[in-house]
């Protein structure tokens, strides 16, 4: 629980600070550990944090305030196995955040391979690249549990 909390509370300062910083569009792609090291537990409190945070009004407001954002949701753990569970989101209000958080809560482990950051990382690299819209700002942030142990 506490976890999640400090989750929520870094991914809203996070992107309050990102937004607050220039009224320019931001790609946001959240890739998600779920190797074999990541516990049911653990990967239920990831999708919790990351959830929790795009429930709160604040950042929500925040969002909306900037003119909106783009969110993504990847999992990974071996190279072969990153999977987006939640695609391309247009998040400009308080109900978007909320169908989003929705979306990241429905979602299904897709994998229990190996710990492959790397990877993970040209994967969200990937998918910025192909985000609807430019983005002035692009960020990509990482949860993980482990070091490498498989792959770039």
């Amino acid at each position: 629980m506490r976890v999640g909390l400090v989750f929520t509370l870094s991914a809203a300062a996070t992107l309050t600070a990102a937004l607050a910083a220039s009224a320019a569009s931001l790609a946001l792609v959240m890739a998600v550990d779920v190797s074999e090291s990541v516990s049911t537990e653990r990967y239920v409190l990831q999708h919790d944090g990351i959830a929790g945070a795009f429930e709160t009004p604040q950042l929500a407001d925040a969002i909306a305030a900037a003119g909106g954002i783009e969110a993504l949701v990847l999992e990974w753990s071996d190279p072969d196995k990153t999977a987006v569970t939640v695609d391309w989101t247009k998040i400009a209000a308080r109900d978007d955040a909320a169908r989003f958080a929705a979306s990241v809560r429905a979602t299904q482990r897709s994998s229990h391979g190996l710990t492959a950051i790397g990877a993970a990382l040209e994967a969200a690299d990937d998918a910025l690249g192909r985000a609807p819209e430019p983005a002035t700002h692009q960020v990509i942030d990482v949860s993980g549990d482990g070091m490498a142990n498989f792959g770039p």
